[in-house]
């Protein structure tokens, strides 16, 4: 008897493999392209550079290096990365597109386990070529990890759910889960999510045995959670500057049930813009219709992937943790799977079912769309903060003696780009330019510091004490007074751009100009003001 080639599986395996490929090459050629630093990620850098491990394990232990602290298992790759590497936006940015790349993987065989049928490519297709996820791929935060790490929470706890668990199986789960607390911020809301939900599948099912292993596997993870909470992320919770920062992001829980379910629909609507990049009504109506079939027909997929949604909502509504914006990037595969749900449950339709011309138009219309708004929104991920080329512009033309000032948030960019182009480990003093909204008033002010380098280059801090102090006020005088002055300002506003013009504007007189997109530099002639 002649065995029938299994031509489907054989198609679905071709195309799995394309849109897997077409995922790493797209988040290659971002990377590749290699654009400036931002400001963001220079001073992520620059604490990178300047701080031993020891260090970077308390940078959330104040309320200003909690502004822009990321978790330490990440900072620790990349550092490991930098000592064994060396310096370059590469090394810096190698590990988030390897989680990235390492969840196109996990993820075709989390759809393979959600889907099956032509629907689990659709899903794998659309994940693979997603803006947002192509985008953070190639920057300096950790939001890919985030990602990999609902990708692959959701792929374990569906694989156990089903299955018998013995006791290596669910200590394995636990250390996983507790080390992936360390590497990620969003980490409790996944599995205490991913938690509940499995939970209240198996307590729906009556599988005692699993929700007695699962119990157990959580105490582990919550147990490395407590840990990491005290010793570093909750002094999150005293920066009042994150708070106000995030303010849109958390829900109004205090302003009456209305006003609650309209901003969740708000801030769901905006997500799925942003993180989804097609359009936000398609998405929302499709993830209405899928998180409806769900509900109805495959609760263990509904209590599975709606509770990592729920508790981060909670979280929100106790400014605990922003539900929008790009650190709930983490939800961006629960809601494609629930959207996609939503398509097949269109698809299944008696509608259209039998019509296979419809069935074939419907996911042709869905691909086509896909594509065309993702092309136009990788198209658009270009630089926002051109540093490079104005320093290396400053390297070409500095003379010893020439006045510097440096906006407060270009600082970082100019400190690792000193270093780029190998420009000496001389301190350097600087007119550090911040501002100050003050009634909506903006007040320009300058404070003198000297940056110093390590002997590549790289700013390492600032020269301190009552010595460096004393030169940079008798140092004043010069710079106020320097025929070469030097502004250099990046991450602006229009009005602090033109604050700082028109103030160099009355001093002097405007000899040189280089202006790239977010970057700017100006040479002046104070001595002809």
């Amino acid at each position: 008897m002649q065995t029938q080639f299994p031509t489907y599986k054989l198609k679905q395996l071709n195309f799995s493999f394309f849109s897997i490929l077409l995922g790493i090459i797209l988040r290659l050629q971002i990377f590749l392209e290699n654009h400036s630093l931002w400001s963001d990620e220079a001073l992520t850098v620059f604490k990178l550079i300047a701080y031993p491990f020891k260090k970077l394990i308390t940078l959330t232990n104040s309320s200003h290096e909690a502004m822009h602290a990321y978790p330490i298992g990440f900072l620790f790759c990349i550092k490991k990365m930098i000592q064994l590497f060396g310096y370059s936006e590469y090394v810096f940015r190698a590990t988030p597109l390897i989680f990235s790349i390492a969840t196109l993987f996990i993820f075709s065989k989390l759809t393979k386990k959600i889907f099956k049928n032509i629907w689990s490519e659709v899903a794998l297709f659309i994940f693979a070529i997603t803006g947002s996820q192509i985008y953070y791929a190639s920057e300096l935060k950790p939001y890919t990890v985030d990602v990999f790490m609902m990708v692959l929470f959701l792929y374990l706890v569906l694989k156990y759910i089903n299955k018998t668990i013995n006791k290596n199986e669910y200590i394995f789960l636990g250390i996983i889960a507790g080390l992936s607390t360390t590497f990620s911020f969003a980490a409790p809301f996944i599995l205490g999510g991913l938690w509940f939900g499995g939970i209240a599948y198996c307590i729906h099912q009556n599988k005692k045995k699993h929700v007695f292993l699962f119990t157990k596997s959580a105490i582990i993870w919550c147990t490395s959670f407590v840990l990491y909470y005290y010793f570093s992320i909750r002094f999150f919770n005293q920066n009042q500057s994150l708070t106000r920062f995030w303010e849109y992001a958390f829900m109004p829980f205090d302003q009456g049930l209305w006003r609650s379910i309209s901003w969740i629909g708000s801030a769901l609507f905006q997500n799925f813009q942003n993180q989804l990049i097609v359009p936000a009504f398609f998405s929302s109506v499709f993830f209405l219709i899928g998180g409806v079939y769900l509900f109805l027909y495959e609760k263990k997929y509904f209590l599975i992937f709606i509770s990592s949604i729920i508790l981060t909502l909670f979280a929100s509504a106790l400014r605990l943790y922003p539900f929008i914006g790009r650190t709930t990037l983490f939800l961006c595969p629960v809601y494609l799977l629930i959207m996609v749900k939503g398509l097949e449950c269109i698809w299944k339709s008696p509608l259209i079912y039998p019509n296979i011309l419809i069935k074939r138009g419907l996911v042709f219309v869905v691909v086509t769309l896909t594509v065309v708004f993702n092309a136009q929104a990788i198209g658009s991920m270009q630089d926002n903060e051109d540093m490079r080329p104005i320093v290396k512009y400053f390297q070409e033309e500095y003379r010893p003696g020439d006045s510097v000032y440096i906006s407060r948030v270009t600082q970082f960019s100019f400190g690792y780009y000193h270093g780029y182009y190998s420009m000496g480990s001389k301190p350097l003093l600087i007119g550090r330019i911040h501002f100050d909204y003050n009634d909506d008033v903006l007040q320009m002010m300058v404070q003198y510091v000297h940056i110093s380098f390590d002997k590549l280059g790289f700013m390492n801090g600032y020269l301190l004490g009552n010595r460096w102090k004393q030169i940079a006020e008798k140092q004043k005088f010069i710079y106020k007074q320097n025929k070469r002055t030097w502004v250099i300002f990046s991450h602006y506003s229009q009005k602090e751009k033109k604050q700082i013009l028109y103030q160099f504007d009355q001093r002097g007189t405007q000899v040189k100009a280089l202006r790239k997109r977010g970057a700017e530099i100006y040479l002046y002639d104070f001595q002809k003001g």
